[in-house]
């Protein structure tokens, strides 16, 4: 009994997950997980199962292509998670996948939902056969769920919801030139479907067991219907087949036990066997051709319920207005009474010929469209959840959440010192509120101390500490030195200096401990020197030397100063153009006044045809202490 609950849960839960509706936080465990990429060591896809039977593959990139065994008359999956077939209720493909591979969930008996995402192009054969419980499968992309590669993938009926909206009525994109093979196999929800003037062809299977599909437009430009495109399609009443349609391959209207008419157009060439088997109700064939162009198609075996139909030849088309068909119901709401579109399609092409919405009723007081919103609470305010229907603005219901606890940190934004105590910050991370605690007094932390009085022999010195914590500072003293007594030298007496005895003192403090004595000086010796002759500037004379210091002590016998005996001095220029004359003194070379004079040539002796002339240089000076200079 508890197993049967168990499972019961497991499956509502998965219900919820698939349509959308959230479950409560950390609800659920992870039960296994791994790998089932299909490159390299496979690690570009990671699978997760989680114990409400959400099964989950992520990543870039293919998935791995699984086999099958056959085991009680039943074929599952070879793929890791294969012990989990009857937990495994919804998956999730996400994004980044690109295939699914071979078989992958072939067996997954309690698979319920599925959801596919636009990057997957390609899902791979029988790999969701045995899925016998898959009723749905969401999308969020049409044309690529078109274009997806699905070959024999289904074998059950599901309901196609795209981006949570069921798909019923649809209509191939029309840049699409061919619906693919399998493109919505075994799709129980669609109704309609209209096929554009781009598609050229209507791939095989289809449309096989879209077993509510009652209506289908083909565009003109299709020319082939593929094998069992529309088997079992067991709602469909007509089909018009446009002219241009060349061939209607086999088994392809197999077993349309609805169908009463068929409209065929006069292009085509070929219905293949048992195109049109088992379809019992089918009356009326309208053919736009001639009875002899009928006879000309070549009908292959197994089409009795098209030949043994009424053949109407030539049929030109008109409308035939059927029953009106209800679609789009719409339940009562809060806002709008229930409703319906009352559509008309004619009986044989089942083209729309009008389209009526009916309201029935009135509105319903109690279908609201609720829509929950949650502030969260913090630890300044209350949080709440609100109900509200998103049409007539009714609050449903409110609830008060409770305050979230403070998220405390702390910080030290006063340093302590070994005097002040410091001061401990707490600041809430959510709301910013903060308070303070003190921080007790730290103990002095004394430095190695410095000698900030240097001890001398005379005054003892200091020693200064310093706290390292608060920078306080505490003194010791040093004690003096001894004194340092040097010898300090004497110097002898000279002829006019005294001199000193030897003496001795203190280095450092300069105390005597014994003073110097002055010895007198003592006068000079003197004795007669060298005379000294006249200069032209400096008179001679007779000088008395000191014997000791060679300091001259008295000069006699003194003679005047010869005078300066200046006479000219002649300087021709290299280029002999000026002469320059200076004074020079003969005795001393003191050298007096100067005058630079240019020099004028004359010719002295004129030149003949036999001798040379001659040419003097002539330099005449305006001080008449001057000579004139010439050179020939």
């Amino acid at each position: 009994m508890k197993t049967t609950k168990r499972l019961l849960a497991v499956l509502l839960a998965a219900v919820l997950l698939c349509v959308g509706v959230p479950l409560a936080a950390n609800a659920a465990t992870i039960v296994d997980s791994g790998y089932c990429g299909g490159e390299g060591d496979g690690t570009n896809l990671s699978w997760t199962l989680d114990s409400e039977g959400l099964f989950t593959i992520s990543g870039v990139g293919p998935m791995e292509d699984y086999g099958a065994v056959y085991e009680n008359g039943v074929y599952h999956t070879l793929a890791p998670w294969r012990t989990y077939e009857e937990s495994l209720a919804v998956a999730v493909i996400q994004s980044g996948v690109t295939t699914i591979g071979r078989c992958a969930f072939r067996g997954c008996t309690s698979l319920t939902c599925l959801t596919i995402p636009d990057s997957v192009t390609s899902m791979g054969v029988g790999s969701f056969d045995g899925c016998s419980k898959l009723k749905r499968i969401n999308i969020s992309d049409f044309t690529a769920w078109c274009k997806m590669n699905k070959t024999y993938t289904f074998d059950t009926g599901y309901s196609l919801f795209l981006n949570g909206t069921e798909v019923k009525y649809i209509e191939i994109p029309k840049n699409d030139t061919s619906v693919e093979s399998y493109a919505f196999r075994y799709c129980s929800s669609l109704i309609s479907v209209t096929i554009p003037d781009s598609v050229t062809r209507i791939g095989g299977d289809a449309f096989l067991n879209c077993t509510s599909l009652a209506r289908v437009i083909i565009g003109d430009n299709v020319t082939e219907i593929g094998d069992f495109a529309f088997l079992n399609c067991e709602s469909l009443a007509s089909v018009a087949i446009p002219n241009s349609v060349k061939y209607i391959d086999e088994c392809a209207f197999y077993k349309c036990m609805a169908l009463t008419s068929v409209m065929i157009g006069n292009g085509i060439k070929s219905i293949g066997n048992s195109a049109f088997s088992w379809c019992s109700k089918l009356k009326d064939v309208y053919y736009s051709g001639s009875e002899e162009d009928w006879n000309a198609i070549r009908v292959k075996a197994g089409n009795e319920s098209l030949t043994n139909a009424t053949i109407h030849y030539n049929y030109q088309h008109e409308h035939t207005a059927g029953t009106p068909a209800r679609e789009n119901e719409q339940p009562a709401t809060c806002t709008v009474a229930a409703s319906y579109e009352a559509v008309t399609y004619c009986t044989i092409c089942s083209e729309e010929l009008s389209r009526e919405t009916v309201y029935e009723g009135e509105p319903d007081s109690n279908n609201h469209a609720a829509q929950t919103y949650t502030t969260p609470s913090t630890c300044a305010e209350n949080g709440f959840t609100i109900t509200i229907c998103t049409r007539c603005g009714e609050t449903l219901s409110k609830e008060i959440l409770p305050r979230l606890d403070h998220n405390w940190t702390s910080e030290v934004t006063q340093n302590p010192t070994c005097t002040a105590q410091g001061v401990k910050t707490y600041t809430c991370a959510d709301c910013g509120e903060t308070y303070t605690e003190p921080v007790d007094v730290l103990a002095h932390e004394w430095d190695a101390g410095k000698m900030t009085k240097e001890p001398s022999c005379t005054e003892a010195g200091e020693m200064t500490y310093t706290c390292a914590t608060g920078g306080e500072t505490r003194t010791e003293p040093i004690d003096k030195l001894d004194h340092e007594i040097v010898l300090i030298a004497g110097k002898a007496a000279s002829c006019t200096e005294p001199g000193l005895t030897d003496g001795w003192q203190c280095k450092m403090c300069k105390k005597w401990f014994a003073e110097q004595q002055e010895i007198p000086a003592l006068d000079h010796d003197p004795q007669i020197g060298k005379v000294v002759e006249p200069t032209c500037t400096e008179p001679g004379y007779t000088p008395f030397i000191c014997t000791r210091c060679g300091e001259t002590v008295s000069k006699t016998d003194p003679t005047d100063a010869l005078g300066h005996n200046p006479k000219p001095v002649y300087t021709w220029a290299d280029d002999d153009s000026t002469v320059t004359a200076t004074m020079v003194c003969t005795r001393c070379d003191k050298t007096g006044m100067t005058e630079t004079a240019e020099v004028k040539p004359e010719v002295t002796v004129k030149p003949t045809c036999s001798t040379e002339g001659e040419l003097t240089l002539i330099a005449a000076f305006n001080n008449k202490s001057f000579y004139g200079q010439t050179k020939t």
